[in-house]
Order: C-alpha cells, then sequence, then structure tokens
C-alpha cells in the first residue's frame, strides 16, 4: 500500500474509523492508518503516546487537551474512549471493549488502569493498578487547554 498524507489529498469528503480509517476522494479510496491520521493533526490537535508501565506506576502523557482519548493495551487487546474536559471531574466513558469487567476508569482506583487530571486544565495522567507491567497506548484527538 502506497503511503500518502492526509494533507495532500484533495477532497475530504467521507471518513470512517475502524482499525484503519477511510478516506473517500472522489471515486478513489485511500485507507490510512489511524495513528497516521492522528498525528497528521499537528501537535495541538492529535497526540499519540505509548509507554510500558510497571504495577502502581503513574506518569503525565504530557498532554492537556480537551478532547477524545482512545486507550489500549498492548498485548491483550482492551480498549477504551474517553472524553476528557478541562476539569478534574468532567469527563465521559463512551465505550470499552470488555464485557464482564471495567478495565481503565477515570480517577485512581484499585485494581485498574486509571487516567485522570490532578488539577483543572492540566495534564493528563495515567496510573497502572493492575498488579503487573502492561504497556499502554493513548491516541487523542484534542483541542488545546486555553
Amino acid at each position: 500500500m502506497k503511503k500518502i498524507k492526509l494533507s495532500s489529498l484533495q477532497s475530504k469528503t467521507q471518513a470512517a474509523i475502524s482499525d484503519r480509517i477511510i478516506i473517500s476522494e472522489q471515486s478513489n479510496t485511500q485507507r490510512i492508518r489511524a495513528d497516521d491520521f492522528i498525528r497528521s493533526m499537528g501537535v495541538s490537535n492529535g497526540y499519540y503516546f505509548e509507554k510500558s508501565l510497571a504495577n502502581g506506576e503513574e506518569v503525565s502523557i504530557g498532554h492537556s487537551g480537551i478532547g477524545i482519548y482512545i486507550i489500549n493495551t498492548i498485548g491483550n487487546g482492551i480498549s477504551a474512549v474517553f472524553i476528557i474536559g478541562a476539569f478534574v471531574d468532567q469527563w465521559v466513558k463512551i465505550a470499552e471493549s470488555r464485557f464482564m469487567e471495567e478495565y481503565f476508569v477515570y480517577g485512581e482506583k484499585a485494581n485498574k488502569y486509571c487516567i485522570y487530571r490532578k488539577t483543572t486544565s492540566g495534564d493528563i495522567f495515567i496510573k497502572n493498578n493492575t498488579g503487573s507491567t502492561r504497556a499502554v497506548r493513548i491516541q487523542a484527538i484534542t483541542t488545546p487547554v486555553a
């Protein structure tokens, strides 16, 4: 598959998100990886973070934008989507790919992967409380906090 930049497409008329993003341009269909799409939006709107975290380890992801955060564990395929606002308690969990129990939560909870803000308009933090070392990936589509 030939790689092209999203900005090089003449018409961005239709987008559908799954494991890949499909952009329709006139009669041609282009396939673009979701992480390439997010990176193409620039530093202020798109964000990508990946790290292996030991049990109990907390890190700032170095980003404080308002918007959609897609979180998944690398290796076991569990994902969740959050919309996070500027305030500490301003968030909505849209979906999670696990049926029997929660795996990702907003705020600090035992035995979960946690995502949260400590201060209004502050950085987003992620903490691994799962009991073992796990790798996590976060992709975000956000607006900068003013």
